[in-house]
């Protein structure tokens, strides 16, 4: 985590016993708590991220998929006349 440009705050309101469990737990791993919790936010929000970037096909969906794959249908003319197109980057 990058800690050379700290601009942003974020509060939060937690019940008194909650935040004497994390205070412990942060202790314990020897790091503040802001530490402990940008660090456990942030394996957490990655978590969700890589889970929602993937696609899950059930076993109908994916033998259609690469039905397609296998036999693609015939390119409308105006994707033929896009894929002529050229595009300098």
């Amino acid at each position: 985590m990058q800690t050379t440009d700290v601009q942003a705050r974020v509060d939060l309101r937690i019940p008194e016993g909650l935040k004497t469990e994390i205070e412990a737990a942060a202790t314990i791993a020897g790091v503040s708590l802001t530490k402990f919790f940008t660090d456990a936010a942030l394996e957490h929000a990655r978590e969700v991220r890589r889970l929602h970037a993937n696609t899950s096909l059930d076993n109908e969906e994916r033998d259609a998929f690469m039905r397609l794959l296998a036999n693609p249908p015939e390119a409308s003319p105006e994707l033929a006349k896009l894929m002529q197109t050229k595009v300098q980057l």
